[in-house]
């Protein structure tokens, strides 16, 4: 009779063979545990960087909006955006 390939009818591993079978599979968690642990560190760097740089732009739009609070005072008159700033002029015209 040959051997069948079924995984339930395989035969047990002996006792031998268990301690060696058994000390790789603990080597190679503990490889994917490392592994795991370096992602999750490189992930906390990348969303410290991102954080920071979210508060730089934060920063950055409060200055842009002081700023355009500031010309607004001194034009008098807040700016609709869909008129130009300077009249345009036709140099074509005579």
């Amino acid at each position: 009779m040959s051997e069948s390939t079924d995984p339930q009818t395989r035969a047990i591993p002996t006792p031998e063979e268990m301690p060696w079978s058994i000390s790789y599979l603990r080597d190679d968690i503990k490889d994917l545990r490392t592994q795991v642990g370096a992602i999750h560190g490189r992930i906390d760097e990348t969303n410290k960087r991102i954080d920071e740089t979210n508060k730089r732009i934060d920063e950055t739009n409060k200055r842009i909006e002081r700023t355009h609070r500031r010309d607004q005072s001194l034009i008098g008159r807040p700016h609709r955006r869909d008129q130009p700033l300077i009249g345009r002029t036709n140099s074509r015209t005579p």
